[in-house]
């Protein structure tokens, strides 16, 4: 979910992001709204920022729009909390000894994979589908892999595609739509660049500095990695909800099987922290290109939401 070196993943060293977790989409944050409504629970006032350890994005980067973290984190849960019960994150830092990956494009596949998502939030569930297609293209003069995910929600349906440079998984351009919102983003070196158009109003720019590498998807970035027993990494990547380069910490946890309706797979279990609390959990197929069979997430900036998904066809 970032001129022609490949992307070294390492630390930064001066900088720390926010989790390179699947991208939100305005109809799963509107569905979201609505299912607290139909509970009866009312979101409570935005959480001090300070509090939840995430950094701000600054106010530049999108001029005149109320910042995408405040409007999220209002949408907490409403009820009593009790202190005990309450497990906090993992805290994540900038790791100087993080091991360097690069990451080898030219070892994936085409391929079409389907998933069955469901969010459980305010005390419901919603079934959602999405679709992500990986195929070859040309960007230009350049040979990139183009990675579309569909999203299919009682919404609507969100159109997400990222094209990757082939060789090194550099991301190049990204174009996001859903209903009227549109978002292009264009990645360099230094910086991500584009726009940000919503209904009724000016397109707002989008220009944020990069101090180093960031990968354009994660389950694309994952299926490239050299996973094995006691393989941990850190990554980050951009995030077009907040304007904001997020911190990732990757660890396989452990070696399991999985069963899905796609078949059983000998998978290895990874375990994310990011840096803005979100935790999460991918179980990839132990066999490369390393397919995402199953993942868990919960999202502490949507109240404690929990998203799921498990695949259910490959093509």
């Amino acid at each position: 979910l970032p001129g022609k070196r490949a992307p070294v993943l390492q630390p930064d060293r001066r900088r720390a992001g926010r989790l390179g977790a699947p991208e939100r989409f305005p109809a799963v944050e509107d569905e979201e709204r609505r299912l607290r409504r139909g509970s009866g629970q009312s979101p409570q006032p935005a959480p001090d920022p300070a509090v939840r350890g995430r950094r701000q994005p600054a106010d530049d980067r999108y001029p005149g729009r109320v910042r995408a973290e405040s409007v999220l984190g209002a949408l907490q849960i409403g009820g009593r909390v009790d202190i005990a019960e309450v497990e906090l994150p993992e805290t994540v830092v900038a790791l100087v000894d993080a091991p360097q990956v690069v990451l080898d494009g030219t070892a994936l596949e085409p391929e079409t994979t389907t998933y069955d998502v469901k969010m459980e939030a305010g005390g419901q569930t919603l079934a959602m589908t999405s679709t992500i297609a990986r195929s070859r293209a040309t960007r230009g003069d350049e040979a990139v892999w183009q990675i579309t995910t569909t999203l299919q929600s009682p919404m609507g349906n969100a159109l997400d595609t990222v094209f990757l440079r082939e060789n090194d998984l550099a991301p190049v351009h990204r174009a996001i739509e859903q209903g009227p919102v549109r978002v292009t983003l264009d990645y360099s070196d230094t910086a991500v660049t584009g726009e940000m158009q919503m209904p009724g109003g000016a397109a707002t720019p989008i220009n944020v500095a990069l101090e180093g590498p960031v990968v354009g998807h994660l389950e694309t970035a994952l299926a490239a990695m050299p996973l094995a027993d006691g393989f941990q990494t850190q990554v980050r990547a951009f995030q077009p909800s907040t304007g904001s380069v997020q911190l990732l910490n990757v660890v396989v946890g452990a070696a399991e099987s999985v069963e899905t309706a796609a078949g059983n797979f000998e998978t290895f279990r990874l375990d994310l922290n990011g840096d803005d609390g979100e935790t999460g959990k991918v179980w990839v197929t132990q066999a490369k290109p390393h397919r995402a069979v199953k993942t868990e997430q919960t999202r502490p900036a949507m109240g404690g939401a929990k998203v799921a998904s498990v695949l259910t066809a490959v093509e």
